[in-house]
């Protein structure tokens, strides 16, 4: 059996994966379609019609697969010898269906099932590969069903959006950087319990049997005093890989979504896709890529002490009112040849989560889903989370100052921007420092003193020392905890550039 070891960063979390090779022998059918809703009145009976170019049946051996814009497979039946599949129970929406036989080119289509008709039919035409192999390798998948394993990439579906709708990106990154900054500022801990079913997956994209395994999942956020935020991850009290099945272990969902952080988010291109509908919402519809000519925090893969930064792109759903995140989906944006990664895919659906000791909520993740394939291997894993517990920290509860530091507390309902001035005293040849930050509605936020801190100047030469605010009048609270006196006035009611 052979090991491979690889460590995930998120922002500045170390995420582990470990992959061991496993055998299986009992195909599985697609755990999606058992969870189809049941057939009512509300769904439509999709039949689709494979023929050939003269308009005569297909009734060769062929695959069929449609797939929900949300990634997951509705399950069809064969019906007959005329080469129709029926898909019962269809709730109305935008599909993508693929068909693939063996000596014909893969078809792909997108497809509208209407709410206004029980039964809705369609017909396509099935067309050999053309004789010529470089053609043929240009229009044709490595075989009939090598790729049906997985959802439609991000360049391969986009699902609707409404028309006319004007999308402000900086509007919506911004809403939705300032719930990543809560996210971090807020959550001291949650936990879940987490149901992991993990699949081996074959050559022709079928799943094995699953192995369940159901964990304690409790998740910790912390920041340094540097601001850099950090996430620890235990499953069942403790980080070993030994207790997941196959020795794969796969961490770091709730990090992900910290690509939008404001320390995170200049590290790649987005484009506003549009107004498109999520879980019954109106959602911003956001396309992003990891930028070539930023260093890739987001992602890596450490394997034998050597490290293989990963760049994504994928697709992020961002509610309309409220710019909380419903849903991510991320991938690779090109394979990673020199340790033979060629997939590797994450569906994250988010739900709203409230604490338990105050009237907050946070939007934490529900379900995640993950596709790899790495040295000719495969693997899906299907992971949701219930039974959330929130636990957050207020500013009476957060450990001690630290020394040597001028502390900032928001007494406000809104947040705060300021710019704190220190400088040096008289005579002392110095330069003055001035730094730009923001202190959440009811927190607090210190910035550390000494050389090569954050205000870069000794204890002991402290001079005037001034914080500009743009709060109301006795919104802002400071506390010096300096070795020796120093003056710090508080001017409120004033214009701050945003902070960088």
């Amino acid at each position: 059996m052979r090991s491979i070891t690889l460590y995930v960063a998120v922002a500045m979390f170390l995420a582990l994966l470990s992959l061991c090779k496993t055998d299986g022998a009992q195909q599985h059918q697609d755990e999606h379609s058992s969870s189809q809703p049941p057939l009512n009145s509300g769904t439509v009976s999709l039949t689709v019609f494979l023929k050939l170019e003269d308009n005569s049946p297909f009734t060769d051996q062929a695959t069929v697969h449609l797939v929900t814009s949300l990634g997951f497979e509705v399950g069809g039946t064969t019906k007959g010898p005329q080469g129709e599949i029926v898909f019962p129970g269809v709730w109305p929406g935008r599909y993508l269906i693929e068909a693939g036989a063996r000596g014909f080119l893969v078809l792909k289509q997108n497809l509208e099932v209407k709410p206004d008709q029980s039964q809705q039919s369609l017909t396509l035409i099935m067309k050999p590969e053309p004789s010529n192999d470089a053609a043929s390798s240009a229009h044709a998948l490595p075989g009939p069903t090598a790729n049906s394993w997985l959802p439609p990439g991000v360049d391969d579906f986009v699902p609707e959006v409404s028309s006319g709708e004007p999308c402000s990106l900086s509007k919506v990154l911004q809403g939705a950087g300032e719930h990543m900054e809560q996210f971090v500022d807020d959550l001291n801990k949650f936990s879940a319990t987490a149901r992991v079913e993990h699949y081996a997956v074959n050559a022709k994209g079928q799943r094995r049997a699953p192995d369940i395994r159901s964990f304690e999942y409790l998740v910790t956020v912390s920041k340094d005093e540097h601001g850099v935020f950090q996430l620890e991850e235990s499953w069942n009290g403790s980080g070993s890989i030994e207790q997941f099945a196959a020795g794969i272990a796969t961490v770091g969902v709730p990090g992900l979504a910290l690509i939008l952080h404001p320390q995170m988010v200049s590290d790649f291109n987005y484009a506003c896709e549009g107004l498109g509908m999520r879980e019954g919402r109106p959602a911003w519809q956001l396309r992003f890529e990891q930028r070539s000519d930023r260093p890739n925090r987001t992602c890596s893969l450490v394997i034998a002490g050597v490290q293989y930064p990963i760049p994504l792109k994928g697709r992020v759903w961002i509610d309309a009112d409220t710019y909380q995140v419903l849903r991510l989906e991320s991938e690779l944006t090109r394979p990673i040849t020199q340790i033979r990664l060629t997939q590797d895919r994450l569906l994250i659906e988010y739900a709203s989560v409230r604490f338990q000791t105050q009237d907050e909520q946070l939007w934490l993740p529900k379900l995640a889903d993950f596709y790899l394939e790495m040295r000719g291997e495969r693997f899906y894993r299907h992971c949701t989370f219930s039974k959330f517990k929130v636990f957050s920290v207020g500013v009476q509860q957060r450990v001690h100052a630290p020394k040597e530091s001028y502390c900032f507390t928001n007494l406000s309902n809104r947040k705060v921007s300021g710019t704190l001035t220190v400088a040096p005293a008289s005579g002392v040849t110095a330069l003055s420092v001035s730094l730009s930050f923001t202190i959440p509605a009811g927190k607090q936020v210190c910035k550390t003193v000494g050389q090569g801190k954050e205000v870069n100047i000794s204890p002991g030469v402290l001079g005037k020392a001034t914080f500009v605010h743009d709060g109301p009048l006795d919104s802002v609270k400071v506390d010096a905890h300096l070795i020796n006196e120093s003056t710090l006035e508080v001017i409120s009611n004033t214009f701050v550039p945003a902070a960088p």
